[in-house]
């Protein structure tokens, strides 16, 4: 029964990983990705994978608007919505 309880399929360790990223994951949620990632090394690489890019689409976030003249963020808006 504890090994039902623990045991999570690759699916459910990809989608627990992104909702790690976000800060949502349960007590019992992390237990269950750090028991998996013990055994499956795709699923930690994801895992790295993912909170390297969100690492850094957090980070980036600050220069797009410093760098950017407002006419450029506009032009650039523009070009997005059509």
């Amino acid at each position: 029964m504890l090994k039902k309880l623990l045991h999570i399929t690759c699916l459910k360790a990809t989608y627990l990983s992104s909702k790690k990223e976000e800060g949502k994951t349960t007590f019992k949620e992390n237990v269950q990705l750090k028991i998996h990632h013990t055994i499956c090394d795709s699923c930690k690489f994801f895992a790295k994978q993912t909170s390297y890019i969100g690492t850094n689409a957090k980070h980036g976030q600050q220069y797009i608007s410093a760098s950017l003249s407002q006419a450029s963020l506009h032009k650039m808006k523009k070009m997005l919505a059509s």
